[in-house]
């Protein structure tokens, strides 16, 4: 009996093995969440008020307190603001047809960079294929599409809990043929002082009852070594800690009192 000699893979499957990948992935996201990013107007109420709030920190030259009108905002954090209004800056100042568009730009940005982090997730623990389709299932989802035309936190908070998740990952379990990154620990910090800057600590909750769960499982804590938690915290802390501190003495503590106490909870 003679060995049949196995076809070449398909082309596209050859992309989706190799780098390209992320490549396709992109365009797919862009194909996906450009459609009506200009052209919609703002749909929901608090679009309105980040893009509003974002607009007045450009026009005061005030990027430390948070205001919505003439009233203190005090339900998240400044980051994502801080973001829309580099966006704004960056992309020239709004357009009169559509001012709201360019608020939205961090959030079509997260977005695509939750579905490349998800695309590198899956390639190293899953294979090349698994990655690709669930980036891709992704992006297809109808929150993430709607979360990417909002200017609002959730689509950038993804991305900075995927970024957080995948070092997470490979502190537990890393891969045989891609061992753990000697940075991966100030990745992990990073990110996790990034999401408390965009919207306090749910992504605490989130990689943090993950971590819980993997050690009760595991019945072990010692792989959270990897991830250095003394130097990290201080990652955490230099990102995070400066305006937090900055604004619960400006505020009297109302900052913390509104966020955590009342919007979060």
């Amino acid at each position: 009996m003679t060995d049949v000699p196995l076809q070449p893979p398909h082309l596209v499957e050859r992309a989706i093995r190799s780098p390209f990948a992320y490549a396709l992935i992109l365009l797919l996201g862009l194909a996906l969440f450009l459609p009506g990013l200009r052209s919609l107007p703002a749909i929901d109420r608090d679009e309105a008020r980040f893009a509003q709030s974002a607009r007045q920190m450009l026009e005061s030259g005030d990027f430390i307190d948070i205001h919505f009108q003439n009233e203190a905002r005090l339900k998240k954090p400044v980051g994502i603001y801080w973001l829309q209004a580099a966006a704004t800056a960056l992309a020239g100042g709004e357009d009169p047809a559509n001012p709201i568009w360019t608020y939205r730009l961090p959030s079509l940005v997260g977005a695509l960079a939750a579905m490349l982090t998800t695309l590198a997730i899956g390639r190293r623990w899953l294979g090349a294929e698994a990655g690709f389709v669930g980036a891709a299932l992704l992006g297809a989802s109808l929150l993430l599409g709607y979360e990417a035309r909002q200017a609002k936190t959730d689509a950038f908070l993804l991305f900075t809990v995927l970024a957080a998740m995948q070092q997470l990952a490979a502190a537990w379990i890393p891969s045989p043929d891609a061992p753990p990154s000697g940075r991966g620990w100030i990745a992990f910090w990073a990110a996790i002082g990034a999401g408390i800057l965009i919207k306090g600590p749910i992504i605490l909750l989130v990689v943090g009852l993950a971590a819980l769960a993997l050690a009760i499982i595991d019945r072990r804590v010692g792989w959270l070594a990897n991830l250095k938690p003394w130097p990290g915290v201080a990652v955490t802390a230099a990102i995070a800690l400066p305006w937090l501190i900055w604004v619960t003495i400006a505020t009297g503590g109302a900052f913390l009192t509104q966020s955590v106490g009342a919007d979060m909870i």
